[in-house]
């Protein structure tokens, strides 16, 4: 589940800079996809109609980029702390923040996936003193940033806490089973993740198709949301959490027969080893042994 930098193409329209001495690249597919997003719901809403209310969706939008990157940031923070070379790569809708390698201590990369959402939201609790501070003004465009930059980041930084994959929660438990099981920790992440999102994927259409009129009344009062989108992603990302979970499932596989492999091998040469040390003890004895009769003679 762990990316490398040249697995994200890079486009010949990237951006890239640095920021805090940390190296930054920003997709184009990331600017495509989330303001194709964004001008869709607004489209669909009939919002272009009213100019201030497409003006707000904008900053809902502007809101989720800065959400996004502070996100990774946090990441990219404390990877630099703990010394291991991150870069920040923003693409598709989200980013990922990639170290050239990741911590052997599983609590080091406890706080690295932690750090996300930690710097998120206490960079949206600032923002919302300083709200609080110069008063709130929605006619203002950059207030406007401010405020969906608040609301996006409280949403976005709890369910990243969410602990299945590929959510930072998910990297988290996955950390945490190390400590019992570092061969498997990833494995039963992965099951464990592909339940959830099967079963959310089942709940997704039985709302979505009407199937069963009881079970939607009880969760639409839920928080959760049911729909499209959700039934989508869901589904997607069963999918995906089963395709690692057999990837992940034959590697492991794989590294247990070199295992048995190589305790072969071992075995054999130990055998080999003791043979020739009581070839060369038996030796010695019968060496000695003539040793003895001659001084008797």
């Amino acid at each position: 589940m762990y990316l490398i930098a040249n697995e994200i193409p890079r486009s010949r329209f990237s951006i890239c800079f640095h920021f805090l001495k940390l190296p930054v690249r920003i997709e184009p597919s990331f600017l495509y996809y989330t303001s194709l997003v964004g001008l869709l719901i607004l489209f669909q809403a009939g919002l272009f109609k009213n100019q201030k209310v497409f003006l707000f969706g904008l900053s809902f939008l502007i809101g989720y980029w800065i959400t996004i990157f502070v996100h990774e940031l946090g990441h990219a923070l404390l990877m630099k702390w703990f010394k291991c070379n991150p870069i920040i790569i923003l693409h598709t809708f989200s980013g990922n923040t990639i170290p050239d390698e990741l911590p052997g201590q599983p609590w080091k990369v406890c706080l690295i996936y932690l750090g996300g959402s930690l710097i998120g939201f206490s960079f949206a609790l600032i923002i919302e003193s300083l709200l609080r501070t110069i008063g709130i003004n929605q006619s203002l465009f950059i207030i406007q940033i401010m405020i969906s930059t608040v609301l996006i980041s409280f949403v976005w930084n709890t369910i990243s806490l969410l602990p299945i994959l590929p959510f930072d929660g998910g990297h988290i438990l996955n950390a945490f089973l190390m400590y019992f099981s570092r061969k498997k920790s990833l494995l039963y992440t992965l099951a464990f993740s592909f339940v959830v999102w099967l079963t959310y994927s089942i709940l997704s259409i039985i709302c979505l198709f009407h199937l069963n009129p009881d079970l939607e009344e009880l969760l639409q009062r839920t928080i959760i949301p049911f729909g499209w989108w959700s039934t989508f992603l869901s589904i997607y990302f069963s999918l995906e959490q089963f395709r690692f979970l057999r990837e992940t499932r034959s590697r492991i596989k794989e590294i247990e027969k070199y295992e048995r492999i190589l305790a072969f091998h071992q075995s054999m040469l130990e055998e080999e080893r003791d043979e020739d040390l009581n070839a060369e003890t038996t030796g010695a004895e019968s060496f000695s042994n003539r040793e003895h009769q001659k001084e008797d003679h």
